[in-house]
């Protein structure tokens, strides 16, 4: 029963303050000082088209309509002075830039919709204001850094060029850190997506564009950051066509149509206007009503004292309770912030809606960003285009369903580096068991992923070279068999040439397979003749890297040349020396092989399978040419060849290339699992 009587009263004194209240708000109106009588048009030109130059994107004051035509509370004023005036008029809409400067300029006549302020009254002239209305700022939900107009400095604010509000951030010394937008619609806009860190926009048409937007995650500060007057502008030479105009608006304002004007595009901004009869009628209601309760109050009063005091006590214990439980979660975050952000890993923190609220010290330094950039879902900036959908598809699953998760993706590292990150993410449930977000950790797991691959290539690559190596030593013995009289011969022919694949194998090995230098072959190749004819053979030539696919011909080659020399040429009991030089003129190596014998050299010297063998590998293998010189004094070989086409002709060793190459590209790598 007590508390029904509470209820009655306080609702009936409060529709009796209210009705106070509402009776005391303004109605928007022209300045009453003007003068109101009929227009006297002594400067319009009848037979004239004037100019209008209005702001295309600036509802509801001007702007353009889904039927591409002017509209807006400022064109209907215009329209209505126009008509009083009998001005013909033509609309030209544009950003307000472009429509400021075309007024200083002469190309547009008036603008209707101008803020006043006294820099502008310098090359102006304005009309009588016929709106009043507050600038205020607007910030971003959450956003706990700008709370009145004191704290803009050090932050990015977003203004309409040229614009009023541009202009007072300049003489503020705010213009080095601004936003310039189109028009202040814009301005908000680019707030909402997280551009800058205020906007300065009306308050009226800013509460407007957010709620036909849907642009929620805006919002204005209570405190107003200037006070404006909307007048019409004309340039400051033609003072005669302002005065027509402030006719006009007088005009208009007497005769009730610019209230009417108002009403259609602000009327349901504000309250009704009420009369003191129906301030008097409610009061007269609330008076009796309150009579009648008083008796009950009373009744009731010492009762409610006591039930008071009761929980008064009961009160001041819960709030010990939660003084207490609040020191402790200060301090439990305290001491969680102190280690997450010495943690050598990435931390993070989500709410219950699934939008990020913390990053720690790790995540700046990975990212190179603030992290105000990445929280709510601006860490959608850093991720791999390829991942994002994966990534946000299991986000939402798991903000559904509030389950423990892993998942794999790309981040983009502050040097421009793809790199692979694990993410482990588990469900945070408060005190009574409610979910409050997800907390989760980032390991860089891109050295992993590359050593995978690398173990995967290389067993790939050691099954292709067994496979190509067996064929090849079967091939050798087939044609040194084919090719000798004898066991003894074969044995040691056919060990030579397994001997030198044997040294090309060395080289590969100790260039990880992935190629060799032509000076290190050769030397492996020539090393177990050195010890007897060290002082007679000399190699020498430029640092040349080839592809391992060349390794094992080139390897049998130098072989062949040096059994034929120690067997028929300067290398044999008749006595002499071997020069064998090389050289590289971009992709082309050629390589010579010259003897000087003490004794003349017979055609045999250039006889046999070795030589053959040679002519061989260098069309078919290395798809080059060669030539033999024979002169009585030794022979000489020129092996000429290019690199790059006999990678490409004969199929090249790709296995090596692949794995530097998807290492170099983590965006070759898997698609990320989740």
């Amino acid at each position: 029963m007590t508390r029904i009587v509470k209820v009655l009263l306080t609702g009936v004194l409060a529709a009796a303050w209210s009705a106070v209240a509402l009776a005391q708000v303004p109605v928007a109106t022209i300045d009453k000082d003007v003068h109101t009588g009929p227009a006297h048009s002594h400067h319009i030109d009848p037979d004239r088209v004037y100019v209008v130059g209005i702001t295309r994107d600036f509802p509801p004051y001007e702007f353009v309509n889904d039927k591409g035509e002017p509209d807006g509370f400022g064109v209907d004023i215009t329209r209505a002075v126009a008509g009083v005036l009998g001005m013909k008029v033509r609309f030209e809409p544009d950003v307000w830039s472009n429509t400021r400067k075309k007024l200083k300029e002469g190309k547009v006549d008036f603008v209707p919709g101008m803020l006043y302020s006294d820099a502008r009254a310098q090359d102006f002239a304005f009309t009588i204001p016929y709106l009043h209305g507050d600038y205020n700022i607007f910030v971003r939900k959450g956003q706990k850094r700008i709370a009145n107009t004191m704290d803009l400095h050090g932050h990015r604010g977003i203004v309409e060029r040229s614009s009023l509000m541009h202009d007072m951030l300049t003489s503020l010394g705010l213009d080095g850190n601004v936003i310039l937008a189109d028009s202040e619609p814009d301005a908000l806009r680019r707030l909402n997506r997280g551009e800058g860190d205020y906007a300065l926009a009306p308050l009226l048409a800013g509460k407007k564009l957010i709620h036909d937007e849907h642009l929620f995650n805006t919002v204005a500060l209570d405190e107003p950051f200037t006070e404006a007057h909307l007048c019409m502008a004309v340039v400051k030479s033609n003072a005669g066509l302002r005065d027509e105009l402030n006719e006009g608006l007088a005009t208009i304002n007497a005769s009730g149509e610019y209230a009417a004007i108002y009403e259609r595009w602000f009327g349901i901004t504000r309250p009704s206007r009420m009369t003191w009869m129906d301030v008097l009628s409610y009061a007269r209601w609330a008076v009796l009503i309150t009579m009648m309760l008083l008796l009950v109050v009373l009744a009731w009063s010492w009762s409610l004292k006591r039930r008071v005091d009761h929980h008064t006590t009961e009160l001041k214990h819960k709030l010990e309770e939660h003084r207490r439980a609040e020191a402790a979660l200060t301090e439990s975050e305290t001491r969680f912030r102190q280690m997450s952000e010495a943690a050598p890993t990435i931390i993070w923190l989500s709410n219950s809606t699934g939008e990020l609220t913390y990053f720690n010290k790790c995540w700046r330094d990975f990212t190179g960003r603030p992290e105000e950039e990445h929280l709510g879902e601006g860490w959608a900036r850093v991720m791999h285009p390829g991942d994002l959908q994966q990534i946000t598809n299991l986000w939402l699953r798991v903000n559904r369903e509030k389950t423990t998760f892993e998942s794999e993706c790309r981040l983009l590292r502050h040097d421009g580096q793809w790199r692979w990150i694990l993410t482990i993410g588990s469900p945070r449930v408060a005190p009574d068991g409610s979910f409050i977000g997800f907390i989760g950790m980032c390991l860089d797991i891109t050295d992993r992923k590359l050593n995978e691959l690398r173990q995967q290539t290389f067993v790939r690559e050691l099954d292709h070279r067994v496979k190509n190596n067996l064929t090849s030593v079967l091939a050798l013995a087939e044609q040194t068999a084919q090719n000798t009289d004898s066991r003894d011969e074969f044995i040691h022919n056919f060990t030579q040439r397994v001997r030198a694949m044997s040294a090309a194998h060395d080289a590969l090995y100790h260039h990880n397979w992935r190629g060799t230098s032509f000076h290190d072959l050769s030397r492996r190749v020539l090393e177990p003749y050195t010890n007897s004819h060290d002082t007679r053979l000399h190699a020498s030539g430029p640092n040349v890297q080839v592809p391992a696919r060349m390794a094992m011909p080139l390897a049998l080659i130098v072989n062949e040349l040096m059994t034929n020399c120690i067997k028929h040429g300067a290398l044999s009991p008749r006595g002499g020396s071997v020069d064998l030089t090389w050289q590289c003129d971009g992709p082309r190596l050629s390589i010579q092989w010259k003897e000087a014998t003490d004794e003349p050299v017979t055609a045999e010297h250039t006889d046999g399978y070795g030589l053959k063998l040679i002519e061989g590998l260098v069309r078919y293998e290395l798809c080059g040419k060669v030539s033999f010189d024979l002169t009585p004094r030794g022979m000489c070989c020129v092996i000429d060849f290019d690199l790059l086409c006999c990678e490409k002709n004969v199929g090249g060793d790709v296995l090596s290339d692949e794995l530097e190459a998807r290492a170099a590209t983590p965006q070759a790598m898997p698609t990320p699992t989740a």
